[in-house]
């Protein structure tokens, strides 16, 4: 009875000695798997010192953008709006032009409200950044919970990116589509800019004016 009582228990130890040693591997080989992976980014706002209206910067707000999280509130003049905005994430940009003159942050939000709800996540820009703590605010008085304002405004977003989305290119290198495929460096009208290459860096021609050969401007 005792030996077989013994027998029992070294069997009973030596398979809890067995399981230990699997669930200690198992863990091991998952921490290991775990470390090797690459955490997702976490775009975190944090508290501007403007009454404590949460904030991000443009990288983050792109980020936010891309994912198809947020919406963007462009709160320039419509005809600063009409000549440049954001286009890519398409559909994701809704124009609330902010009256510069009154700066009535109040009459704004509730603008902005109209054409939103309490329930999207905004992120919120003015064209440089100068009243946008204060628009924010007001429009998280109204219930808006997920309204962000985006560090610097649309000046900030468009020195780092194009209304495409592309990152800008350093000054001075050229750049590949559409009316970009100039240098960088050229401060050119957009209505200029299509025409620029065609005519060897000048302006275009305007209405009814033909565009002279190169080859008639260098004869003698």
């Amino acid at each position: 009875g005792i030996t077989q009582h013994a027998f029992i228990m070294s069997h009973a130890t030596a398979m809890f000695a067995r399981n230990a040693l699997a669930s200690s591997s198992y863990a091991a080989s998952t921490s290991a798997r775990s470390r090797g992976r690459r955490s997702p980014t976490v775009v975190v706002p944090r508290a501007s010192s403007s009454d404590d209206v949460p904030s991000v910067d443009v990288d983050s707000a792109k980020l936010m953008l891309d994912r198809g999280q947020y919406m963007f509130i462009d709160a320039r003049s419509w005809k600063e709006y009409d000549r440049s905005h954001i286009t890519k994430p398409v559909q994701k940009t809704i124009s609330v032009p902010f009256d510069v003159e009154t700066r009535d942050c109040e009459r704004w939000a509730a603008e902005c409200a109209a054409k939103t709800r309490p329930s999207m996540s905004l992120l919120i820009a003015d064209a440089d950044g100068v009243d946008v703590m204060r628009m924010t605010a007001a429009l998280i008085k109204l219930g808006y919970a997920n309204a962000l304002a985006v560090e610097g405004g649309y000046a900030a977003w468009i020195a780092k990116y194009t209304t495409s989305g592309r990152k800008q290119p350093p000054k001075g290198k050229w750049i590949s589509t559409g009316k970009e495929a100039l240098k960088s460096g050229l401060d050119l009208d957009p209505t200029v800019a299509a025409a620029y290459e065609e005519n060897w860096g000048k302006a275009p021609p305007k209405y009814g004016e033909e565009v002279k050969s190169r080859a008639g401007e260098d004869a003698p």
